[in-house]
């Protein structure tokens, strides 16, 4: 599908093998390996950032963006290589890792919502860095919405991630609604789906009971690290066989909306 607001293409007076024109590429496909990004650029129609006291209170129109040189290395190994069609988004979703990538998408065409028709592309953080990918998607006129734990790691990615609102607001680029999705998940219907890959010898562990505030606070703490994503996998599955919007919690609801709102400009 070409995206009129979103295309790449090359700069003006640059040696492209593309061709004289420097017509835009409409697909990430088209996009190859051994190509050159120096000179090229991103265009996107974007409307006017509140901190650009040059352009007209209502300003909107078409940026050229490219990907600045300190930071192509962190780009080739983290993007290019793997998922070249990010460059054609329109707004990514930065979460921390697998477990979420399983989720939601699942919850999204639970919720009628066609990620990739909207230009959403869910990106993983845990093995990179969410503050470069931020600084990357401002370079390229992308709007990103990070999703973290309400752990010990949320001052370090929101520190990182203060760096690089580009005159957002801080509600429209960042959340950390749950300590993690596990334990979310759990306190919403899906208890069984964990329990079935839950150890006797460490269910034995716990030490609160059910029912209790942090009960399954200690329940995702003592659950083996190795059957995390497997069992959001289960839980994913559920909710692709079922497709029963009630079944998503508040807080993937919440962020679902937000950056279907994001990908549409509004």
């Amino acid at each position: 599908m070409n995206d009129p607001d979103h295309s790449f293409g090359r700069a003006r007076g640059a040696s492209s093998s593309v061709g004289e024109t420097g017509a835009a590429v409409p697909r990430a496909r088209f996009l190859r390996p051994e190509t050159d990004l120096r000179p090229r650029r991103r265009t996107a129609r974007k409307d006017r950032n509140p901190s650009d006291q040059a352009a007209g209170p209502n300003w909107r129109g078409i940026r050229a963006y490219r990907i600045p040189s300190e930071e192509m290395q962190e780009f080739n190994y983290h993007v290019r290589q793997t998922r070249g069609e990010l460059l054609f988004a329109r707004c990514w979703l930065l979460v921390v890792g697998q477990s979420e990538s399983w989720i939601f998408p699942a919850d999204s065409r639970a919720m009628k919502i066609d990620l990739h028709r909207e230009g959403i592309r869910v990106v993983e953080y845990s093995q990179s860095d969410a503050g470069q990918l931020a600084k990357i998607a401002n370079a390229l006129g992308i709007f990103w919405y990070c999703v973290g734990d309400r752990d010990d790691g949320e001052n370090n990615t929101k520190t990182k991630l203060m760096e690089h609102l580009d005159g957002a607001k801080e509600e429209d680029r960042m959340i950390f609604p749950y300590e993690k999705i596990e334990v979310n998940l759990l306190s919403n219907w899906y208890e069984e789906v964990y329990e079935e890959l839950m150890p006797r010898q460490n269910k034995d562990r716990i030490e609160s009971t059910p029912g209790q505030p942090n009960y399954w606070s200690e329940y995702a703490k003592n659950f083996p690290p190795k059957r995390k994503t497997r069992a959001a996998a289960a839980a994913a599955a559920v909710e692709m066989e079922t497709q029963d919007e009630d079944q998503i919690t508040n807080e993937i609801r919440d962020i679902l909306d937000k950056v279907k709102s994001l990908a549409r400009g509004s």
